[in-house]
């Protein structure tokens, strides 16, 4: 859970400073991170079947 509320407060930030900068002709990007492979997913955050395919959807084919 503060996995997915700190990568949902970086893009609400993000979408929020680029409208308020925008006038000035600044631009604002953005890279979230993608998967990346911590101790939470053996105890509990990826299923066990989810695993051996941890990262294989990103274009990289593997976590950070």
């Amino acid at each position: 859970m503060d996995y997915a509320a700190s990568k949902s407060a970086l893009v609400a930030f993000s979408i929020a400073f680029s409208k308020l900068v925008i006038e000035k002709g600044i631009l604002v990007n953005t890279v979230c991170q993608g998967p990346v492979w911590t101790p939470l997913e053996v105890s509990g955050g990826n299923p066990d079947e989810g695993i051996p395919r941890h990262g294989l959807d990103t274009p990289m084919k593997r976590p950070g």
